[in-house]
């Protein structure tokens, strides 16, 4: 039986956080960063109530890869930058693009820290995938990087702080 886990945020996000291995810490250290950044409402909880997300979206890559494919194709006209965290869920993103008809290159490239790749749908806006390491592990992933990774690919997507999204 797969699991599913749904995604969370903006319905019209121009910035998708793909994260294969969501865990209350992990999660946690997101929303403290995406509210330092001013895209969350509360630094903790990303699923509490009260929580919203603006411009912003977090999708799971956990269980079915059809569940995933079915949640970028839903918000794929509107996202702009997609960060891929570690390499599950850059291979995950990849996958996902590759199902609603992106095609990476071939070779496509595989998951690096700092690893950027520009894709551009057939009738199409192009669309950034961002590598960075999962914050699970705040001794590979400190704080201030996450935060200034998140932060340029808010800026890159053009999501302004607090930008009115719908959460």
């Amino acid at each position: 039986m797969s699991t599913i886990v749904t995604g969370y945020g903006d319905t019209l996000p121009k910035l998708l956080i793909v994260d294969p291995a969501p865990d209350p810490a992990a999660e946690d250290r997101i929303a403290g960063s995406l509210h330092r950044i001013g895209v969350a409402s509360r630094p903790t909880g990303l699923r509490a109530p009260g929580q919203h997300l603006f411009g912003t979206r977090v999708v799971s890559a956990v269980g079915d890869a059809s569940w995933l494919d079915r949640e970028y194709a839903e918000v794929s006209r509107w996202v702009r930058v997609i960060v891929a965290l570690g390499p599950t869920g850059w291979d995950a993103t990849l996958r996902a693009l590759a199902a609603a008809g992106v095609v990476p290159p071939e070779p496509a490239p595989g998951f690096a820290p700092g690893a950027r790749l520009t894709l551009t749908p057939a009738g199409g806006r192009p669309v950034t995938v961002l590598g960075i390491d999962h914050p699970a592990d705040p001794d590979v992933l400190a704080d201030a990087a996450l935060d200034a990774e998140l932060a340029a690919a808010q800026t890159l997507a053009g999501v302004s702080a607090a930008c009115g999204g719908r959460g």
